[in-house]
């Protein structure tokens, strides 16, 4: 019952959820950077990102140059968009500030430990004149993934094995404790204080919920300068 109603409160496809509004919410920052680049057409990449973020968004790819890198192969629809397979640690197909806009959404905290992540943002401020980075705040006490509070919290091996105890998240249950602690370590959630130091240039802004920070978004200082008037809902420096 618990699981269900966390499923349904995290679930970004369910256009009345909290995900949903706060994934609209970041659209909207998104659209503001688009303008800020002043290209047209706007190059656009999405960093391990899929198809349906911009479709559910109404978002109209003819109109700009929107690339999507992911480390699945991915089979899309909209002609109007393409696809490369790669991760976001190797960028180096694209030359230094080659993109107008690089987007990337909950990924920063899958690609490996601190040094990993290191990498990640420095290819993000080589290769993009302007960038949108999301990721879930380490001190939300519930755990976005495995949809279980304070789990993040808890020692990798406990972690571990709960989730060959229990369905957890978008997971389910492990069957072997090795798989789990596979899946356990695939997730490492950032503090505010690593953010800045991987982005040291960059505004931070807080996506609350209650009186917690949910995750944070990173954009870069020129976006923030030109959009220091607007107010975002929900969404606070």
């Amino acid at each position: 019952m618990i699981r269900s109603i966390l499923h349904r409160l995290a679930d970004s496809t369910m256009m009345d959820s909290p995900a949903a509004r706060f994934r609209r919410e970041r659209f909207r920052i998104i659209l503001e950077q688009v303008q800020v680049t002043e290209r047209e057409p706007c190059s656009i990449l999405d960093v391990g990102g899929e198809e349906a973020f911009w479709a559910v968004q109404g978002f109209d790819t003819r109109a700009h140059r929107v690339c999507i890198m992911n480390n699945r192969v991915l089979e899309l629809r909209d002609t109007n968009i393409t696809f490369v397979h790669g991760d976001a640690l190797h960028l180096e197909q694209w030359n230094d500030r080659s993109v107008d806009l690089l987007v990337s959404n909950s990924v920063i905290e899958h690609v490996g430990m601190f040094p990993e992540q290191q990498r990640m943002a420095a290819e993000v401020l080589r290769v993009a004149r302007h960038y949108h980075i999301q990721t879930p705040n380490h001190w939300f006490p519930l755990e976005p993934h495995f949809l279980f509070p304070f789990f993040h919290w808890l020692p990798v091996p406990v972690r571990a094995v709960l989730h060959t105890l229990l369905p957890l998240g978008w997971y389910g249950r492990a069957k072997r404790y090795s798989e789990a602690l596979h899946t356990v370590r695939s997730v490492r959630l950032l503090r505010y204080s690593e953010l800045r130091r991987l982005f040291p240039d960059g505004v931070i802004l807080r996506e609350r919920f209650g009186w917690f920070t949910k995750s944070f978004i990173v954009i870069d200082p020129r976006s923030a300068e030109i959009m220091s008037n607007a107010e975002w809902k929900g969404i606070v420096r």
